[in-house]
């Protein structure tokens, strides 16, 4: 087995050969690591994915053709040079100051979170309208500076636990640009629910779950039929109010000295307890009786995003929304 010892031997050999250093690791994962690196002459800073020796190689020749054909455009991270190290493959490229997700969430307006999606849905149509499929469509992989612009990083995994569609979590056979929606879908819902991660599902058996938990025992029964699979489970769900969910787990993650709200929201509710449990959240909580949080919202976040969020989370992969049609939304029209 090759460590991370080895990885960092290839990059320094890589650094030698450019007249670069590097100044940290930026993350790290089953691809490998990305480093921030700088030009000794230039000053001028990069970005380098150092791939992992053990990942399938044709994973990442695939990524460096997407790269090379959409790099730089609509949303898209530009990809500068590759170079291979013995069998690693090394992909230099722009390097994207961004902000984490988790800590900028909370102060985030309701005009940011709609231009966050946007652009973010900007990059998603310019993928598939050239026919690839992002597949780990998630905050880390989006990167996103509220001072300058926005920035997607193309991976080459199949999803991260949390961002996977049903089609995903039951394998079926061939994908469809759908999956990247979903994904987004939950990016989405993060930002409305205030709530990151939205979910934490341990298994893809969990996942299933907690879709039940939310969208409710029948539509996940009907979507699997229409994919030629039985589900069997118990006790049996009811499905709940995208917007009603948003609004509570909000109210959960920021707090509320509102009284008369915490008195509303913090019964024992049969309904939504279910859900409650599935979030790890108390059981303690009602999703239904928050109507007074609504009004809170101004006139345009009341109704159109959670339109958009159900059509994106629809879980039904045949008629979820494409890329385009979220553009052409009337939450965007303004």
């Amino acid at each position: 087995l090759f460590t991370f010892m080895d990885v960092a031997l290839d990059v320094k050999r890589f650094c030698i050969s450019n007249k670069l250093r590097i100044i940290k690791c930026l993350g790290s994962g089953g691809f490998g690591k990305v480093y921030l690196m700088q030009h000794l002459t230039s000053r001028r800073f990069f970005a380098l994915k150092a791939c992992s020796r053990l990942t399938k190689q044709d994973v990442f020749v695939n990524e460096i053709k997407m790269l090379k054909l959409l790099s730089g455009k609509c949303n898209i991270i530009r990809l500068l040079a590759v170079s291979r190290i013995r069998c690693r493959i090394l992909l230099l490229m722009d390097y994207f100051p961004y902000d984490s997700l988790s800590e900028i969430m909370y102060s985030m307006d309701f005009e940011e979170i709609k231009m966050y999606i946007y652009n973010l849905l900007i990059a998603l149509r310019y993928l598939h309208a050239n026919g690839i499929m992002h597949r780990d469509v998630k905050p880390a992989n989006f990167l996103y500076n509220r001072n300058i612009r926005k920035r997607t990083a193309i991976a080459g995994n199949m999803g991260t636990r949390g961002y996977q569609s049903l089609e995903i979590l039951i394998s079926v056979p061939l994908y469809t640009p759908a999956v990247d929606i979903w994904a987004a879908g939950i990016v989405f819902i993060t930002l409305l629910s205030r709530t990151y991660p939205f979910w934490v599902p341990e298994n893809d058996l969990s996942a299933v779950g907690l879709m039940i938990s939310l969208f409710g025992t029948r539509n996940v029964h009907n979507a699997l039929a229409n994919l030629g699979y039985k589900l069997v489970s118990q006790p049996v769900y009811p499905s709940l109010d995208l917007k009603k969910v948003c609004h509570t787990m909000s109210w959960l993650s920021c707090g509320s000295s509102d009284n008369d709200e915490q008195q509303q929201l913090t019964v024992s509710c049969e309904k939504c307890a279910p859900a409650m449990r599935q979030f790890h959240k108390t059981k303690y909580c009602c999703f239904c009786r928050n109507e007074e949080l609504e009004r809170k919202y101004p006139a345009g976040f009341r109704t159109l995003p959670f339109d958009l969020l159900r059509k994106m989370l629809d879980i039904n992969y045949q008629t979820r929304i494409t890329a385009e049609g979220a553009l052409r939304h009337r939450f965007f029209a303004s």
